[in-house]
């Protein structure tokens, strides 16, 4: 593997499991599965009125908990079930959309399903990962990348594009 793979492919201080490894041990081999199991144990700070959920100062601040180990420290300190049976809104862990991405795209989810995944970025960015990730026959990124964004879903073509 190059050495910008190698250095992508290393969790650091935010995205290591710590203790929590075990956690993953039981979940789906594949990327929609994880989006729903995430789903099920985080609510967005910003959509919990909507699930009727009101938010004290101090679950507010749950957004603060930046560190995969530590979200998963305090997923399951308000529900110690395995990570694939969905809480109750008022049950799952308060974060936003980076908390979804960096939890989604952490290396050890995302590989279960073998898929190289990405965050939010410009098409560029996307090109270079993907020319990087060609030269790795165990990742896989598609040459076209659907993101859903406000207004509807965004294609980008990346095998046109100049990383």
């Amino acid at each position: 593997m190059n050495e910008s793979l190698s250095f992508y492919a290393t969790p650091g201080t935010f995205t290591s499991l710590g203790d929590h490894s075990k956690l993953l041990d039981s979940l789906p081999r594949n990327i929609s599965a994880l989006c729903g199991i995430i789903q099920g144990v985080m609510l967005h700070i910003f959509w919990a009125d909507r699930y009727g959920v009101q938010l004290d100062a101090m679950r507010r601040e749950e957004v603060q908990v930046q560190a995969v180990s530590r979200q998963l420290g305090r997923i399951t300190a308000l529900d110690p079930r395995p990570l694939d049976m969905p809480r109750e809104p008022e049950r799952r862990l308060v974060g936003n959309c980076r908390d979804f991405s960096v939890m989604l795209t952490h290396d050890d989810l995302a590989t279960l399903d073998q898929v190289a995944a990405l965050t939010r970025g410009d098409a560029h960015k996307y090109a270079r990962v993907r020319q990087l990730c060609l030269s790795d026959e165990r990742l896989r990124v598609p040459a076209t990348i659907h993101s859903y964004v406000e207004g509807g879903m965004r294609t980008e073509d990346l095998e046109h594009l100049q990383p």
